[in-house]
């Protein structure tokens, strides 16, 4: 199942969910974005909404297993993160109440995860500056809806057993407000299509 996700289904989906049908980002992109922008203060690294590890291991190569936490609400895929990265400690939690201390966190990375909890984005970027310390990054890859309604059809037409309503991907101007409202500072913003890469700092 993980060869089949990494092979076929995640390709795809990126396709789809980025409007990337020319392959403007690939795998190695990612990795290079969450290396380059992962800057953390003192203090541990989060990975949310880790999934199966696949970026827990980049995050792990930039800062340290050592400093690293990665956490995700399904305990399957914690599983698999287990067993793939041993020395990684791992917490089952939700992304709207996380289980750390406030300014306890040097850095937080959410790839590739913010629309899987789409309802919870909101409280979950809240919940990310409470637990971060001043001047710690937080780094995300999602995706924004397609400016053309069709396109927005194709998007929102993703099954998963948690959205079996469709997929939900967000409007900007509301991951801006989001942001904002929680004193997340953007640093850096990009993407083409319709992904969204963005970094932001927590004021001091």
């Amino acid at each position: 199942m993980g060869l089949f996700y990494e092979a076929v289904a995640r390709p795809a989906f990126l396709r789809v969910s980025g409007s990337d049908w020319g392959g403007a980002v690939s795998p190695e992109d990612e990795d290079r974005y969450i290396a380059e922008h992962v800057r953390p203060v003192d203090g541990p690294v989060l990975d949310l909404g880790a999934g199966a590890g696949r970026w827990t291991a980049v995050i792990a190569e930039t800062v340290g297993a050592e400093r690293l936490v990665a956490l995700d609400a399904a305990l399957p895929m914690l599983n698999v993160l287990r067993e793939r990265l041993p020395e990684v400690p791992s917490v089952l939690a939700s992304a709207a109440e996380l289980p750390f201390e406030d300014a306890s966190l040097g850095a937080v990375v959410c790839w590739n995860a913010l629309q899987a909890f789409y309802a919870d984005a909101g409280a979950a970027i809240a919940e990310v500056s409470r637990v971060l310390r001043p001047g710690g990054t937080f780094t995300l890859m999602t995706f924004r809806r397609s400016d053309d309604p069709v396109y927005r059809y194709f998007q929102s037409a993703h099954r998963f057993p948690q959205h079996q309503g469709g997929l939900q991907l967000f409007d900007l101007d509301d991951l801006k407000r989001w942001l904002a409202d929680a004193g997340l500072t953007i640093r850096e913003e990009s993407g083409p299509g319709t992904f969204v890469f963005l970094t932001a700092v927590r004021a001091h």
